[in-house]
């Protein structure tokens, strides 16, 4: 299971991705649409769940909010 799994699973419409690697670390930023919070909600869980993930977040700020996925260690399965 990887990230794709997920968003194509919960229905949800990826509207960006920035994707920074460094010493074999990825960071990468996804900008989502939900229908509400429960759908975040169900979003953050099923995300944080994916091997290789560290974390899943809501960012808040100037821009709207988005979840936050960081997987590491880039060309390796994230099943």
């Amino acid at each position: 299971r990887d990230l794709s799994e997920v968003f194509a699973r919960l229905r949800l419409n990826v509207v960006g991705v920035n994707t920074q690697s460094r010493q074999s670390l990825a960071h990468m930023v996804f900008t989502v649409e939900v229908r509400g919070g429960e759908s975040l909600a169900r979003a953050l869980d099923a995300l944080a769940e994916v091997p290789g993930v560290s974390s899943a977040v809501r960012r808040s700020g100037a821009e709207p909010a988005r979840p936050v996925a960081l997987a590491g260690r880039p060309g390796r399965s994230q099943r």
